[in-house]
């Protein structure tokens, strides 16, 4: 800053504040609010209850309203807009204890988000084919963590992909062939671009619970156990009558589709507005070397991430491809060739998603490409690119305070392998 800051912008003794302790206290106090709001009003609050999850808090209060009777539907104003201000209040805290948890951890502190849910899509208006616009920006936050901690530990997302009343109450257009595409402006009040990326994190979510099951099933063979039958606890009926074998190669192919049909159907405005092939680093000599990406830069926050997150998806799809996907290759020379395709399109894939992040984003879309780098820096091999990658994760960090030195030191640990 070149200007003295005002009074007001001044905290007194700011070098010697414990942040840390005061933050905790601030949240504490706000679940502490948070525990008596959703209270019947007669009982004490326990000290126990500040340490429950703002999940399970919200959980239990929307058991409460249906054992009661009361909040049956969401058609009482009061009750939309307590439903709409408690729930914002839990994304808000949930996002708090993510800011600084480990990747693994993401899925955890999700727990409890599909009962929630499932119970606001029961008291869901009666005159309405959507949840309001409150509980959809909410379920929108908590999507997108949920997909990204699953992926981190291979495991199937809280949301269930095949519980599609759920997914179209939130905003996105599915068919009866569970095919996603995007309606004209003015049926929905949601743009094309906000249904774009929406509706793609309904794909991506398929593919993480398309490697879960993978996973799954070769841990089956591993220990000569039989494979599960059902892929945790957001299972429903829907998703349990169809168990096919994973890896499955139809259900991959059909993964590859839905990708190729999104992208063909996205809007005009999910090109970039400016892409610069090989930039110079302008910090260093003019005769020193090129950036090896690209840097790309998209007008609107909901574009950049969008394509970021396709890049990240169809990567996903190549580096888990079943075997026989290609109808078993007869020779090792078609088996080299194969290997070699799929290796190019991961390459320029991983250069698409750290173009994107040269371009600086919007502080929401960095947010949500921590794991999309860490993803990527595991398929690069220069060091160049490899520390290109460590900046721009810690880059994340120090701009935004979201804690990402845990997927650095990963990388570097898979890197020395």
């Amino acid at each position: 800053m070149f200007t003295s800051p005002a009074t007001t912008e001044t905290y007194p003794n700011a070098e010697q504040v414990d942040w840390f302790l005061k933050a905790a206290n601030y949240y504490y106090l706000s679940v502490s609010d948070l525990t008596a709001s959703t209270s019947d009003g007669y009982s004490v609050v326990s000290t126990s209850a500040v340490l429950d999850s703002p999940i399970d808090l919200v959980g239990r209060w929307l058991n409460t309203q249906s054992a009661q009777g009361a909040g049956q539907n969401l058609d009482d104003g009061a009750v939309l807009r307590k439903t709409e201000e408690t729930l914002a209040t839990v994304t808000a805290l949930t996002l708090y204890k993510l800011l600084d948890a480990k990747g693994e951890e993401w899925h955890m502190y999700l727990t409890g988000i599909r009962q929630v849910f499932n119970s606001l899509l029961q008291m869901k208006q009666m005159n309405s084919t959507f949840f309001s616009h409150g509980i959809r920006a909410c379920f929108w936050n908590f999507a997108r963590q949920d997909y990204l901690g699953s992926y981190y530990i291979r495991s199937p997302t809280h949301f269930d992909p095949t519980n599609l009343p759920l997914w179209r109450a939130a905003g996105i257009s599915i068919d009866e062939q569970e095919k996603f595409h995007i309606v004209a402006s003015g049926s929905i009040d949601l743009s094309q671009e906000d249904q774009t990326f929406n509706g793609l994190c309904w794909l991506v979510s398929k593919v993480v619970n398309f490697l879960a099951k993978s996973k799954q099933s070769q841990i089956a063979q591993w220990t000569g156990s039989p494979p599960e039958t059902s892929s945790g606890p957001q299972e429903t009926p829907t998703s349990s009558s169809q168990q096919p074998s994973y890896p499955d190669t139809n259900v991959w192919l059909d993964l590859c589709f839905e990708f190729q049909i999104w992208f063909e159907g996205v809007p005009e405005t999910i090109r970039p507005c400016v892409r610069i092939e090989n930039p110079r680093d302008v910090s260093k000599p003019p005769d020193g070397s090129q950036i090896p990406f690209p840097e790309v830069f998209h007008g609107l926050p909901t574009c950049a991430a969008a394509m970021q997150h396709y890049h990240f998806g169809r990567i996903a799809l190549l580096l888990n491809r079943p075997q026989d996907v290609i109808s078993g290759p007869s020779t090792a020379f078609d088996r080299l060739q194969g290997y070699r395709e799929v290796t190019k399109e991961v390459e320029y894939r991983s250069r698409e998603v750290c173009g994107i992040a040269l371009g600086r984003p919007h502080s929401e879309v960095r947010i949500y490409m921590v794991l999309l780098l860490f993803a990527v820096g595991q398929c690069l091999e220069s060091a160049n690119e490899r520390q290109i990658i460590v900046d721009l994760l810690r880059g994340v960090e120090a701009d935004l305070g979201w804690a990402t030195e845990y997927a650095v030191e990963k990388l570097h640990s898979s890197w020395n392998r």
